[in-house]
């Protein structure tokens, strides 16, 4: 009976260890900005660190690894983690707090991370189900702009506007980025309604992305 006692208290302790087994990583990559279609280092010389997250709160949340970025905004991380589930974020200091400049980096060794601060082209076009009338408007926003734009019914499918060199909404993450155009037919009691659509990282500088809103 003692040695079974001894066999479970075994079993229990490597199952333990197993558990909280700590792995170390690396993560390599670059920092750059896009302009009109070309990419410049950017976040140079600066502090940036590698940071997780935990179950989607502060709690128990932790910096990996911090470094300070060369002069063509390179960096490299090399951390210890033993939680493979929550990602990271990679973050720099805004004076008031932290800016995220990459989420959702999943826990692995990444050697050659492009972190590009995005500026994509957008054609919007409309596709008509339903034409309305001439007594119908349909209002739509623009990215980059705060004021919202209207075109007069009847609809007809085709080219809404083009805009270049669009700011992405939100943070961009490490795999698909989604942005959106708020739109809406009459007023609608100020409701709008939103197209939502995904960019791919490597469409993130200066590449067109079309998108079409249905009008039903």
């Amino acid at each position: 009976m003692k040695n079974l006692f001894i066999c479970i208290a075994l079993f229990l302790l490597i199952n333990s260890c197993k558990k909280t087994k700590t792995t170390t990583y690396s993560i390599k990559g670059q920092i750059l900005n896009c302009n009109n279609g070309v990419l410049n280092p950017t976040f140079t010389n600066e502090a940036v660190d590698l940071f997780q997250q935990k179950n989607g709160s502060n709690n128990n949340s932790a910096v990996l690894a911090n470094t300070i970025t060369d002069a063509q905004g390179n960096f490299t991380f090399n951390y210890e983690t033993n939680n493979s589930y929550d990602k990271l974020i990679i973050r720099s200091s805004s004076g008031f707090g932290f800016f995220k400049i990459m989420e959702e980096i999943p826990i692995e060794n990444i050697d050659n991370l492009k972190v590009i601060l995005p500026a994509y082209n957008l054609v919007v076009g409309l596709n008509v189900i339903k034409p309305y009338t001439s007594n119908d408007t349909l209002v739509y926003g623009k990215p980059n702009s705060s004021a919202d734009f209207k075109l007069a019914g009847p609809f007809v499918s085709g080219r809404l506007f083009k805009a270049t060199n669009i700011l992405l909404r939100g943070t961009v993450k490490y795999g698909l980025n989604e942005d959106f155009i708020p739109y809406k037919v009459n007023n609608l009691f100020g409701v709008f309604d939103r197209k939502t659509f995904n960019i791919e990282n490597s469409k993130l500088c200066g590449d067109t992305v079309f998108v079409n809103v249905d009008v039903k």
